[in-house]
């Protein structure tokens, strides 16, 4: 089973939800842990997994420019314009090159040939019972789609992997939503934030994937956002004050710390909520 935790927005609480909920579910259930905020991934500044990183290629055409005849069939097939003619010789942005080789396919002198690109890093290790995995991204590259999709390839595990997914709603988000079971979706109950968490659930029910909210710093003033939710027939979890003393432990990256000392009571719905769908999901194969 996969449960991706989702924001509108950034700040909203996602990557500490995703952490403070795996910790828990691992005392009971099988669990992995996946950061797929690949630009920036910092689950694991709060895990300190010793990680085994491996590189990630993708395939790029390169130009042999002195036989290559100008025929032009290289960028008549690109449908990402990462091929053009320039002068007769074809040029090519390989920032906007998908790896589908047509361009190699359809060369007739055979002077485009595939070659690797390192553009990131999977990494993978443990934190006591629970496993983990972070993608990230190499600097400079913009391919963090094609990476979260490599990253998430397995789900054959029969670990429940809880997926923190990047913020907001943009083609990253998207992709960590493919293969999803159940969205997670954190909020904070603010204007903007009631307008991201608006943006965010309208994806999951575009993808037809169901969801439930963790409303987090809620200040007791949030009668509006709570009426949001029950019109849009999305269940809340559980609600979540502001709480000073989370700030601090999260400043040092002691979240573990925080689970062992301090009240988490308000957690409890949240971690209740998503035992019950996984042991449901279990039940019915």
């Amino acid at each position: 089973m996969r449960i991706v935790v989702v924001s509108g927005k950034g700040g909203a609480g996602k990557t500490t939800f995703s952490v403070i909920l795996s910790i828990l579910l691992s005392k009971e259930v099988d669990i992995e842990l996946i950061d797929s905020d690949v630009e920036e991934p910092n689950s694991n500044l709060f895990l300190n997994s010793a990680l085994e990183s491996a590189s990630v290629y993708r395939k790029i055409p390169r130009l042999n420019s002195e036989i290559c005849t100008g025929c032009g069939k290289c960028a008549d097939i690109c449908a990402y314009n990462s091929v053009v003619m320039v002068k007769q010789k074809p040029l090519i942005f390989t920032d906007l090159c998908h790896s589908c080789g047509g361009c190699v396919e359809v060369c007739p002198v055979n002077a485009l040939t595939e070659a690797d690109d390192k553009y990131g890093e999977i990494g993978s290790g443990t934190s006591g019972n629970m496993m983990f995995k972070e993608g990230r991204i190499d600097v400079g590259k913009i391919q963090s789609p094609m990476l979260i999709k490599e990253l998430l390839a397995d789900k054959s595990s029969d670990r429940v992997q809880i997926v923190d997914a990047p913020p907001g709603t943009a083609c990253n988000t998207v992709q960590a939503l493919y293969g999803a079971d159940f969205a997670l979706i954190v909020a904070e109950p603010t204007p903007f934030g009631t307008s991201d968490f608006k943006l965010i659930h309208e994806l999951t029910r575009v993808m037809n994937i169901d969801s439930a909210v963790v409303v987090n710093k809620d200040e007791g003033y949030s009668k509006d956002f709570y009426k949001l939710c029950e019109s849009l027939e999305v269940p809340v979890l559980a609600a979540v004050a502001f709480d000073e003393k989370l700030s601090q432990y999260y400043s040092v990256g002691n979240l573990k710390g925080y689970l062992e000392n301090e009240d988490i009571t308000s957690y409890k719905g949240a971690v209740d909520g998503l035992k019950s769908l996984i042991m449901s999901e279990k039940k019915n194969g």
